[in-house]
């Protein structure tokens, strides 16, 4: 019995208790009066006491009843549970429109991009964008150690131009201590929701977009992990939505990472707070901020040399946008797609404060767009502050069915310094896919000495899809080129210029049983060992079983994933020292595993490197911890 219980009870035997103390005359009658007065005076006063506090007693009673009745109806109809999940249940179901994603390109070509939707990023066992990117063939992450630690993708040896980095439909400039190419362990992949991998001939164009709550009920998200050595992870996410367009959402990511002591600490706290105004599929209107602080301690070499230099500074970015669909429905809003013409104005502003540099690019840029079912014609125009005033893209596709498809696209960039990039795309599918680029790019605009150098690049591919097996084939033919070095990798100062190569790739998957699924990627470039910026023969394959125990568990709220990955290539030469000499990389084979339990909206995940334990890195002199390890919690909930 409950406590509040007891005491009601208590209320409504008090009154019966204290009655029976109450004389009863006719039973036992009371004594004679004293001739004293004093014992009339006592008696007395005893009597109209206790009248008194009978009195008092019954309408205690009657006010106790009363009010326990009132109570009690109230505490019912607040607190009846079937009517409060079927209204949070409606919340939950209720759509409403949210903007649509902005310089999404319309329908593509087959192997034109590859999209990561939100589950695809929660079950990828991915920690940063980098992660992510080793899905595409041809990638290779430089690492510079455990979670934390710098991390660069590249792409057919191109370097710093390889991979491009869009936020919301705005370009995400590298700044500060990477102000050459993007550190793409530096960002949160808990504020994204989708993730498009554009792939070109030698480049990258990676598009990411935060998330859209489209429900009346708030969501929540809460998470938080452990690792090896001092790693430590916490992550909280609030939206919310009304009825009449606002919404609202904050989030925030704690990382702190350390494996050997003080030498190799990193701590980074990112915020991302928005705010939106849809009061019709037509017109929005949104304000974001993202902003972080990372701090990450530098490492020398033996001779006092700096393998990576270290930093602690505030990354921020300004986000203003305003967007008008006029074909637009409540249909297609819900989607986070809108049909027909739009136009979206962009304002922005980058920023990178330290103690010995500060840099602020301010931008303001338009994308004008028709977006058809099986068409669509996208302008971009955007003007900057500094290192490129000028960047303007055309881009036209048309795709009809889903074996049939074209894509051209143009770019135009004016550097400071006079410098100017233009280049032209095409990708052409009809069951063989194909694509090239061709013009002049200027690898690293932040650089006065970096000059537009000529490409030609193109490639086939061949593929064939179906359910349970899947492959593609292809050969492409890049033009020589100078990358850029990665200023994180002091160890690697030099990357020499590439010459003409050929790359060959292989992809495919099968799935003998609906829960068992192996798939494997592999590139090289043509001639063998003739790349530098990253290794020949570069392979990656993954074994998952991934089931939800249905005869079980029939409402599908159980999920399960065993997942091991083999990451192998063979000896080759990333760069040279400031003395000219190779720096090798050594025939390596990097296994990890991932095991993750979902039950609703709470997910577990457990995720091992390096299981081999052997003194490994992808790039020399950083190595991979033996066994490192990190194990959390996700818990996803509507309020």
């Amino acid at each position: 019995m409950t406590a509040a219980r007891l005491a009601l009870l208590a209320l409504l035997l008090l009154p019966s208790l204290l009655r029976a103390q109450v004389p009863d005359t006719a039973r036992h009658p009371a004594p004679a009066a004293r001739d004293t007065a004093r014992g009339d005076t006592t008696t007395r006063r005893r009597a109209d006491s206790l009248g008194a506090d009978a009195t008092r007693a019954d309408s205690l009673r009657t006010d106790s009843l009363r009010a326990a009745r009132r109570d009690s109806t109230r505490v019912a109809a607040a607190y009846d549970p079937t009517a409060r999940y079927l209204a949070g249940e409606r919340l939950r179901l209720t759509k409403v429109p949210v903007l649509p994603r902005a310089g999404d390109d319309g329908p593509r070509p087959p192997l034109a991009r590859i999209v990561l939707t939100a589950d695809s990023i929660e079950w990828n066992g991915a920690e940063t964008v980098s992660d992510l990117l080793t899905r595409v063939p041809g990638v290779f992450v430089w690492r510079a150690g455990w979670v934390g630690r710098a991390e660069v993708p590249t792409y057919q040896a191109r370097g710093s131009t390889a991979v491009e980095y869009w936020l919301d439909g705005i370009p995400y400039l590298p700044l500060g201590a990477d102000s050459v190419a993007v550190d793409a362990s530096l960002f949160s992949l808990r504020f994204l929701e989708r993730v498009e991998i554009e792939r070109w001939p030698g480049m990258l164009r990676v598009r990411l977009y935060t998330r859209e709550h489209d429900r009346l009920a708030a969501r929540s998200e809460l998470g938080i992990a452990t690792g090896s050595g001092q790693f430590t992870r916490y992550q909280a996410t609030l939206e919310h939505r009304s009825r009449s367009g606002v919404g609202a959402t904050i989030a925030a990511d704690y990382l702190n990472s350390g494996l050997n002591g003080a030498a190799d600490a990193y701590r980074n706290t990112q915020l991302w707070a928005q705010m939106s105004l849809v009061r019709s599929p037509r017109f929005g209107m949104s304000a974001q901020l993202f902003r972080s602080r990372p701090l990450r301690q530098g490492i020398d070499d033996a001779i006092g040399g700096v393998l990576e230099p270290g930093f602690h500074g505030t990354r921020s970015e300004l986000q203003l946008r305003g967007s008008f669909h006029p074909h637009a429905t409540t249909e297609t809003a819900t989607r986070g797609v809108a049909l027909g013409p739009s136009l979206d104005l962009l304002l922005a502003r980058s920023a990178w404060d330290d103690s010995v540099l500060s840099q602020h690019v301010y931008s303001a840029g338009a994308i004008g767009a028709y977006r058809a079912r099986e068409a669509s014609a996208t302008l971009t125009a955007f003007y900057r502050s500094r290192w490129t005033p000028a960047d303007l893209m055309v881009q036209l596709g048309w795709t009809p069915v889903t074996a049939l498809g074209l894509w051209t696209e143009g770019r135009y960039q004016q550097h400071d310094g006079s410098r100017r990039s233009r280049s032209a795309g095409v990708h052409a599918a009809l069951t063989l896919p194909y694509g090239f680029v061709i013009g002049r790019i200027v690898s690293a605009p932040a650089i006065a000495s970096d000059t537009a150098q000529p490409i030609a690049d193109g490639q086939v591919t061949f593929s064939f899809e179906r359910r349970r097996l899947g492959f593609e084939v292809g050969y492409g033919s890049n033009d020589g080129f100078q990358p850029q070095a990665f200023p994180q990798f002091g160890a690697v100062p030099i990357i020499p210029a590439q010459p003409r190569l050929g790359w060959l790739s292989a992809a495919g998957h099968l799935s003998p049983l609906p829960w068992l699924t192996f798939e494997s990627w592999f590139t090289t470039p043509r001639p063998l060992r003739t790349a530098q910026g990253q290794p020949p023969a570069l392979a990656i394959t993954r074994g998952t079983i991934h089931s939800k125990f249905l005869r079980v568990f029939p409402s599908g709220i159980f999920d399960l994933k065993l997942q091991l990955s083999v990451e192998h290539w063979s000896d080759g030469v990333l760069g040279t020292d400031l003395s000219g000499a190779p720096v090798r990389t050594p025939y390596t084979n990097f296994v990890s595993s991932l095991v993750e339990v979902r039950l609703g909206g709470l997910a577990l995940y457990w995720e091992q490197r390096n299981l081999t334990a052997g003194a490994k890195s992808y790039v020399p002199g950083y190595p991979i911890p033996r066994y490192a390890r990190a194990l959390g919690a996700r818990w996803q909930f509507s309020n």
